[in-house]
């Protein structure tokens, strides 16, 4: 049985997925739906405007079982938006933490413009995902609050310029999108070197989990490095390595094999050729 098969039956046991369910965003800012001619409007349900407006929508996400909150507070690539440019007020992003935080929930901020980054930072919120255009004072600001972390997403770049043009970027938003990629690795590497803890993430499509690895290791860290921000790392993160992130007795048995030692090629991941899920065999050896 193929392991998407099983998902589909209900019979892998293991931990859920956690959601962070509706991305919340500015009117007109990234991820808040497609860019239409005048009149015609389609926000996403997780568009808001005011502090007041994003209180309502984390006690909505909360309500409905978000584990986590994501908000879009700069421009981005899929969306044809700058990536230069910080669209939340500030008054909106402390609603948002402040109420998440209320609510016990996590905040993960999509950033790459400088001052978003730095306005994340300060304002107390989790997770950073991109942090594409980050500076010598916005790593100060992480390493300042200790909890925070980063997830660079550097596969995402491969693609970027083609995602930018097929949803119909501006010319002045590619130019711009052009300086974010002529510098995001070495700011990731700045952040390698300062000590701010990496979780890893893609933001790539399904099927291509892996394709971090190399560019983890690229920017300074080690591949053990590599493979707990992965795994154990990502899982004390979203506090659930009680259950998963490492080997041991008591935790769910999600396992994978490789031929040959990872440490000495993470590329090795691309090519996974034994699955457990749940301490059942998916894939490879011992499947009947």
């Amino acid at each position: 049985m193929a392991l998407r098969d099983a998902i589909a039956d209900g019979d892998v046991v293991g931990p859920r997925i956690l959601d962070a369910g509706t991305l919340l965003a500015v009117t007109g800012g990234h991820c808040s739906g497609p860019r239409l001619a005048p009149g015609v409007t389609v926000d996403a349900p997780g568009v808001a405007d005011s502090p007041e407006g994003f209180v309502r929508k984390v006690r909505e996400q909360a309500k409905y079982g978000a584990d986590f909150i994501k908000i879009c507070i700069t421009g981005g690539f899929v969306s044809g938006t700058d990536p230069t440019t910080t669209q939340f007020a500030e008054e909106e992003v402390r609603a948002v933490v402040e109420t998440a935080h209320r609510y016990g929930v996590k905040v993960a901020v999509h950033a790459h413009a400088t001052d978003g980054v730095k306005l994340a930072a300060r304002l107390g919120v989790d997770s950073i995902e991109h942090a594409s255009l980050i500076d010598d004072e916005g790593i100060r600001l992480i390493k300042a609050n200790r909890h925070q972390v980063v997830v660079p997403t550097l596969s995402v770049y491969g693609t970027a310029l083609a995602r930018a043009k097929a949803v119909g970027a501006s010319p002045a938003a590619l130019v711009q999108l052009q300086k974010v990629l002529e510098v995001y690795q070495s700011n990731a590497q700045k952040l390698v070197k300062a000590g701010v803890p990496i979780i890893y993430g893609t933001d790539g499509p399904p099927g291509e989990n892996a394709s971090e690895f190399p560019l983890l290791v690229e920017i300074g860290l080690t591949p053990l490095q590599a493979v707990r921000a992965a795994t154990l790392d990502a899982a004390r993160f979203l506090e659930r390595d009680q259950d998963i992130g490492s080997i041991a007795v008591g935790k769910y048995a999600d396992l994978i094999a490789v031929d040959g030692d990872p440490l000495a090629d993470v590329k090795r991941f691309a090519k996974v050729g034994w699955v457990m899920k749940g301490g059942v065999v998916y894939k490879g050896a011992g499947i009947p």
